[in-house]
């Protein structure tokens, strides 16, 4: 069986929606070198967390002794991947 590896667009207005259900998501993150290129990066599975309004704004736990929390505090731009069954 081949998986088809499909990113599910949402709209605007439903971005709290996917995490409603509280799921397991994947916090990528990164940091830059000279000339913002990716120096390095980082995957961590995080399930804390909640909407807080429809614009996609959320709020996150993440212990600040974790190598994911260095590198938010380095860098800020992150993604947020929602883990789907098709993953």
């Amino acid at each position: 069986d081949e998986v088809a590896e499909v990113a599910v667009q949402v709209p605007t207005q439903f971005l709290s929606r996917v995490l409603y259900t509280n799921p397991v998501c994947l916090l990528s993150t990164w940091s830059l070198a000279e000339g913002s290129t990716v120096a390095a990066c980082n995957l961590m599975t995080i399930s804390w967390l909640t909407p807080i309004d429809n614009d996609g704004r959320f709020l996150c736990s993440v212990n600040q002794r974790r190598h994911s929390a260095r590198m938010l505090a380095a860098n800020a731009t992150f993604c947020l991947s929602v883990v789907t069954q098709a993953m």
